[in-house]
């Protein structure tokens, strides 16, 4: 099944990619972040996704919140913890602001494509940023 338009609209999707070095984020839409193609087409896949790291053990206890989280929420406290179990499983957790992706929380053990079982490895690999280094970036836009 695909997502419409609509549904990018009414539903905060979480949807995840793989950048330059391999290394895994998820990203919340929140209901105005861009998405693109190769998540659209298919909400099979996207669900796949989500409950595979929502099962998966945790690579550490510790991660790092981005310095610049404050001036996006006045309480840090609960809107990390959304984000939160996501770095604690390795993967990087992006926000949308506007049409473009800002960092929630960083892992301090970056789980790598190369690490994945191969069924979610290739279905990760569909949603490559290959000039994108998640330990760097500051905000991401990506193309629809």
């Amino acid at each position: 099944m695909n997502i419409s338009g609509l549904d990018l609209e009414v539903l905060d999707i979480t949807w995840f990619a793989v950048d330059a070095t391999g290394s895994i984020a998820a990203f919340a839409s929140a209901g105005s972040g861009v998405v693109p193609l190769s998540i659209m087409q298919s909400f099979g896949e996207m669900e796949f996704l989500f409950k595979y790291f929502s099962s998966a053990a945790e690579a550490s206890d510790w991660y790092s919140v981005d310095s610049n989280i404050s001036s996006v929420t006045g309480n840090v406290e609960c809107y990390v913890s959304a984000f939160s179990w996501l770095s604690r499983k390795g993967v990087f957790a992006y926000d949308a602001k506007g049409l473009s992706y800002f960092p929630v929380t960083v892992p301090v053990s970056p789980c790598k494509l190369h690490d994945l079982p191969s069924e979610v490895a290739q279905v990760l690999a569909k949603t490559t940023f290959s000039g994108v280094f998640f330990s760097d970036q500051l905000e991401i836009l990506p193309e629809s």
